[in-house]
């Protein structure tokens, strides 16, 4: 039986019982990281996960003290990053979404988060569609986190690259600080191909350096 193991990112504190935390939960293929700001009771989600298990929204529920998450962004479409949001939504109440708006409609994951967004729009919530949105701030206060958002695009029009690799590529990247700390959370992005140089710099990578980003 896979046994589910949590990782705290000893970035913020030594202490393991500290009030303010990210946690990296294990989806096993895929990402869901969790914020946690007891102190201010202040909450955020990086990517919900794989679809194929419930491991983010369990560990949600187990380490949320509220019911409502302040701010969840998806990286990008792919099901094993946006895997749970629909059932995240069904049991917390979010203020606010940041997804790139790459459509996936042939998938059910992602038309299940699509339900999952416009339900957040009927109860009051903002949505940031970086597709048509511009209102998107550059940082984004969640209790004592400051989280910057660095990059993430609605589709790719640079190199070429496969499909999948395209979906990869616009992966919003943020990095989130708290007590003068930093992480920076970059879902998908790639850089070099799989056969190429050592020494390759390419694609997101790339774009990101040369704007002195990363």
């Amino acid at each position: 039986m896979k046994q589910s193991f949590l990782f705290f990112l000893l970035l913020f504190s030594t202490d393991l019982l500290a009030s303010q935390y990210i946690k990296i939960v294990d989806v096993g293929a895929g990402l869901c990281i969790i914020g946690v700001d007891q102190k201010n009771s202040k909450y955020f989600i990086y990517d919900t996960g794989n679809w194929r298990n419930s491991e983010c929204v369990v560990q949600t529920k187990a380490l949320i003290n509220s019911n409502t998450i302040d701010l969840i962004i998806l990286s990008h479409s792919d099901s094993d990053h946006i895997g749970n949001t629909y059932e995240i939504e069904k049991s917390f109440k979010i203020k606010r979404l940041v997804h790139t708006g790459y459509e996936r409609n042939r998938i059910k994951t992602w038309r299940k988060t699509q339900a999952a967004i416009n339900n957040m729009l009927i109860s009051g919530g903002i949505v940031h569609n970086i597709a048509n949105d511009k209102k998107l701030p550059d940082t984004i206060k969640i209790g004592d986190f400051s989280i910057d958002f660095i990059y993430g695009r609605s589709n790719w029009d640079e190199t070429k690259l496969a499909e999948a690799e395209r979906r990869n590529a616009i992966s919003i990247v943020v990095k989130v600080t708290l007590d003068g700390k930093s992480v920076l959370l970059p879902g998908d992005i790639i850089g070099r191909n799989t056969r190429g140089e050592n020494r390759d710099c390419l694609h997101t990578e790339s774009l990101l350096v040369k704007k002195n980003q990363i």
